[in-house]
Order: structure tokens, then sequence, then C-alpha cells
């Protein structure tokens, strides 16, 4: 996480922070990390945006923890789906 928010602080030329994260994954010892512990996150709590919108009842929704706002480009365009 230190390496991750150290490539956004300083200028990683990619877009927001999914791309520093995306190249931290795939090429940590070019980071200096050794070591990554990665898990799958249960799906009905880290839902996709499509999911969350179009298909789950309020009830399932007050139990999400994160929505991945996907199927949208633009950032403001995933702003104001919120």
């Amino acid at each position: 996480a230190q390496k991750w928010g150290y490539m956004i602080s300083h200028g990683e030329k990619l877009k927001r922070n999914q791309g520093p994260f995306n190249k931290l994954i795939r090429q940590p010892e070019e980071y200096g990390v050794y070591k990554i512990e990665t898990k799958s996150l249960p799906m009905e709590l880290f839902v996709t945006g499509t999911l969350y919108f179009e298909k789950m009842t309020d009830a399932q929704r007050k139990e999400v923890v994160v929505i991945h706002n996907n199927g949208i480009s633009g950032y403001d365009k995933k702003v104001e789906r919120f």
C-alpha cells in the first residue's frame, strides 16, 4: 500500500490510481516489493456497478462494502452515477 501511494503521489503517468495498482501487482520486484498476498473478496459485498444499480434490492445494497464503477467511461460520468 505504501508503494502504491508513493507511485500515485509522485506522478506516475497512469490514469488515476488503477494504473499504478496494476503495475505494482504485475511487476512488484520492479518497485522493491517481493511478496504480495492476494485473495478473492466476497462478490456479494464487493459488487459490480451493473449488479448494484440494476439487479440488487434495497436490502441487498445495504450490505455492500464496495461498488466497482464499471461499464461507464469518464470520470465525470462515474461521479454522476452516484
